[in-house]
C-alpha cells in the first residue's frame, strides 16, 4: 500500500502542476492548446481516481473505519475538484471560441449571399434594359436595309429560324401555296435554300439530297456530281 500511496502522491503533484497552467493557457486563446491541456487534465484525474479507489479498497481490507478512509479521501477529492474546475474553465473557453468562430463564419456567408444577390439584381436590371434577341435582330435588319438602300441596293429575302422574328419575306410568303421557284427547288413551305441546301427553318435542319444520276467514275465526274448537291 505504501508504494501505491507514493504513486498517488506523484500523480497528484503532476495533476496540480498541470492544472495550474489553465490561466496562462486560456490567455493564449488558442483552441488547439486549450484542447490538449483539457485532455491531459482529464486523463490525470482518471489516473488519480483509479489509484485512490484501489488504496481505499486496501484500507478497508486492512480494517480501517469509514471515518478514517473518508477523512483521507476528502483531501484527495479537494485536489481532484480543483482540477475539475480547471477543466470546466477550459471547456467554457473552447465553447466561446467555437461560438465566435461560427458567428464570424455566419457573417461571412451572409455577406457573400448579400453580395451575390446584389450582383444578381444588378445583372437582371442590366438584362431588362437590353432588347430581346429577336428584337435586336429586327433592329439590325432594318438598319442594314437603310444602309444598302442609300446605295440603291434593296435587300430582301431575309430568313430566320427564330419564331418571334417576323421578316418581310415571311409575311409575304405566309402559309399559302408554294411558289413556283420553291416547287422547282423541291422545298416545303417551312423551307428555304441555304448554300443551295433546303433549310427547314422550323426545325433548323439542313436536308442533303444526292442526285440520282449516272456519272463516269472519274475524278471530274465525282466532283461534278458532288457539286450538284449545292445547285
Amino acid at each position: 500500500m505504501e508504494e501505491q500511496i507514493a504513486n498517488l502522491q506523484t500523480k497528484l503533484k503532476l495533476l496540480n502542476f498541470t492544472a495550474k497552467k489553465t490561466d496562462s493557457t486560456i490567455a493564449k486563446a488558442d483552441i488547439d492548446v486549450s484542447e490538449r491541456l483539457c485532455s491531459s487534465i482529464k486523463a490525470m484525474i482518471k489516473a488519480v481516481s483509479d489509484v485512490k479507489e484501489t488504496i481505499e479498497e486496501q484500507k478497508f481490507k486492512s480494517g480501517a473505519t469509514v471515518e478514517i478512509v473518508s477523512e483521507w479521501s476528502d483531501e484527495i477529492e479537494q485536489q481532484i475538484e480543483f482540477a475539475d474546475e480547471q477543466v470546466r474553465k477550459i471547456a467554457n473557453q473552447i465553447r466561446e471560441i467555437n461560438y465566435e468562430f461560427k458567428q464570424a463564419e455566419d457573417v461571412k456567408k451572409r455577406d457573400a449571399q448579400l453580395e451575390f444577390e446584389r450582383a444578381q439584381r444588378k445583372y437582371v436590371k442590366y438584362r431588362l434594359t437590353l432588347p430581346l434577341p429577336y428584337q435586336e435582330a429586327q433592329i439590325k435588319t432594318s438598319k442594314a436595309k437603310e444602309i444598302f438602300l442609300d446605295a440603291k441596293f434593296n435587300l430582301n429575302k431575309w430568313h430566320s429560324n427564330e419564331s418571334e422574328l417576323k421578316l418581310d419575306n415571311d409575311a409575304k410568303d405566309g402559309n399559302d401555296e408554294l411558289s413556283y421557284a420553291k416547287q422547282q427547288l423541291g422545298t416545303t413551305s417551312s423551307e428555304t435554300k441555304l448554300l443551295g441546301l433546303p433549310w427547314d427553318k422550323e426545325n433548323d435542319t439542313l436536308r442533303i439530297e444526292f442526285p440520282q444520276v449516272e456519272t463516269e467514275p472519274t475524278k471530274q465526274g465525282v466532283l461534278s456530281t458532288l457539286a450538284k448537291v449545292y445547285d
